[in-house]
């Protein structure tokens, strides 16, 4: 999968668990690929009234502590992302979301 269509995916991703996490749809999530040095890492920002609950949610199902910059953003690893896609897509049950 190329990055931007990573991107897309992990948006999707990240939207199932904040509705998981927080019972509540985000108001906002966006994403973007960045390659720096041939290493992709993705940006997520994600509104600040779910962000918080959502890495709680990813550290306790997914061991995945992603980065916060200064800018507020998540910043996940390829691997990350992949692990964060593929429990959303259907390989487990939103329970273990």
């Amino acid at each position: 999968m190329t990055p931007p269509m990573m991107a897309v995916a992990l948006r999707s991703a990240l939207a199932k668990m904040v509705k998981i996490a927080c019972g509540r749809e985000a108001s906002s999530i966006t994403t973007v690929a960045r390659v720096s040095g041939g290493t992709c890492v993705y940006l997520a920002l994600v509104d600040y009234h779910n962000r918080q609950a959502l890495c709680d949610h990813l550290a306790q199902q997914l061991q995945v502590r992603a980065e916060i910059t200064g800018a507020r953003q998540l910043v996940f690893s390829r691997s990350d992302a992949v692990k964060i896609i593929d429990r959303t897509a259907g390989r487990g049950s939103s329970k273990e979301l």
